[in-house]
């Protein structure tokens, strides 16, 4: 006969388990959805679904999205209190906004540790977070709008098309707006956050190819010394089956990883 108390520590752990596996399934795919944008802007197709690195990825932007998502309401908040001064509302909706700013531009800085601070660089860590923080703003707004949209539709039968174009244009601009999230995410932290940690820093690598991949390269005008490749040659991304680097010259190259002989990390 089953003990009550482990059946009951039994349903415990599966009412915990439920919310974090969809937490990382929700991850995985943002991750995937995140991973193949950013190769397909450098070249790189990739089918494969099995990458357990876009958990962490989907987790990142998951996390950079909720920033803003508390703080956007937080902000909300301040504004709806009407029992407090102005100013008092204002002081809230300000330590909410310098929050998510600051976090943003803190977890930029260390991704950019190490690089020549320029004009491109400083307008990166100061614009980059400024809009990330409206864009994640228009996206809970937009959704609050559309929510409100589809009560007022629900309750009122009466409500024509009207409603359901506003439904509609809010789901929308949310969708969009969503978009342009991720952009940012991805050229202002995920491309430049190392691999090991989910990123899509590429990595500065020596490669020695086969005598055939060799022919192959020099023909397509990729320097190549013996069965070596010239530098410098990054590492973009890599599976089971094959690689993917930039080459000299800016040149994305896709090969079978059977045609390696050797990758040595710098």
């Amino acid at each position: 006969m089953e003990n009550p108390g482990n059946l009951g520590l039994i349903s415990s752990l599966e009412q915990s388990a439920k919310p974090i596996a969809v937490l990382i399934g929700v991850s995985y795919g943002i991750g995937l959805m995140i991973s193949n944008g950013y190769l397909a802007s450098m070249g790189v197709i990739d089918f494969d679904l099995l990458r357990p690195k876009a958990v962490l990825s989907g987790l990142w932007f998951l996390a950079f999205f909720a920033v803003s998502v508390i703080a956007e309401e937080s902000i909300q908040r301040s504004f709806k209190k009407r029992d407090i001064p102005i100013t008092w509302r204002f002081g809230n909706a300000l330590i909410a906004f310098c929050g998510a700013f600051l976090s943003y531009f803190l977890v930029l800085v260390l991704v950019h540790a190490g690089e020549h601070v320029n004009r491109a660089l400083f307008l990166a860590l100061t614009l980059g977070p400024l809009f990330m923080f409206l864009v994640a703003g228009t996206v809970v707004t937009q959704v609050q709008y559309a929510v409100r949209e589809w009560r007022r539709r629900y309750k009122d039968q009466e409500t024509g098309p009207a409603a359901a174009a506003f439904f509609l244009s809010h789901c929308m601009f949310s969708a969009l707006a969503v978009i342009v999230f991720a952009s940012l995410f991805t050229t202002h932290f995920y491309r430049f956050l190392p691999q090991e940690f989910g990123g899509g820093k590429s990595r500065p690598v020596q490669i020695a190819v086969s005598d055939k991949a060799a022919a192959v390269l020099r023909g397509m005008s990729v320097v190549t010394t013996g069965n070596t490749v010239e530098g410098p040659v990054d590492l973009i991304h890599e599976t089971s089956e094959e690689i993917a680097f930039r080459s000299n010259g800016g040149k994305t190259i896709v090969l079978p990883r059977r045609e390696i002989l050797a990758i040595r990390i710098m």
